[in-house]
């Protein structure tokens, strides 16, 4: 087969099953194959690679500075990756979780990112 997922290897990236909208949410979202449905502690890391605009046009110009302002307090404004999130099976010790939430891993910095990961 061609295309991306046969490039760079289909086992690893999820399927594309298309979007959906829920009527008590303003936004949509994609619907992706779930890869850790095989696993029975599956270890997960959501990270952003690269750098992100997270205003929209039609925003006003107090809430976009305010969206400039956090940004450059991020880890994307200087390395270029941010933490999303992390669910990570402790397998040394055969128990337990560590878990990292979107809110967390917007209050890493250069040091604590590198402690995370």
């Amino acid at each position: 087969s061609s295309g991306i997922n046969a490039e760079y290897g289909a086992d690893y990236l999820s399927r594309y099953w298309g979007v959906i909208s829920l009527p008590e949410e303003r936004n949509s979202f994609l619907v992706l194959e779930d890869l850790t449905s095989q696993f029975s502690r599956p270890s997960i890391l959501d990270l952003k690679i690269g750098s992100s605009r997270e205003y929209s046009e039609d925003m006003d110009k107090g809430r976009v500075a305010e969206k400039i302002q956090k940004s450059l307090r991020r880890t994307t404004h200087k390395m270029g990756i941010r933490v999303a999130g992390i669910k990570s099976y402790n397998c040394m010790e055969d128990f337990g979780t560590f878990s990292l939430t979107k809110k967390e891993g917007g209050l890493l910095t250069e040091v604590t990112i590198r402690d995370t990961l």
